[in-house]
């Protein structure tokens, strides 16, 4: 499992990131569809729960893991 973020390339927003799931296609998203994710929102972990459940790294090595 992993998380995908984006960060937004617009100077007014400070490099915002966003998620994968906001910034691809509509057709690209169709073949997410047909594996059974039906909304964005389904695949994706919004800021307020990733804050409630956040993963630790030592470096690069994840030293916690996902409760969610």
């Amino acid at each position: 499992m992993s998380d995908i973020s984006v960060i937004e390339n617009d100077p007014t927003k400070q490099g915002r990131m966003v998620s994968y799931f906001d910034v691809i296609t509509d057709k690209l998203f169709s073949d997410f569809i047909e594996y059974g994710i039906n909304l964005r929102e389904d695949v994706m972990i919004s800021k307020e729960v990733r804050d409630a459940n956040p993963i630790t790294c030592s470096g690069d090595t994840f030293v916690s893991f996902d409760t969610i």
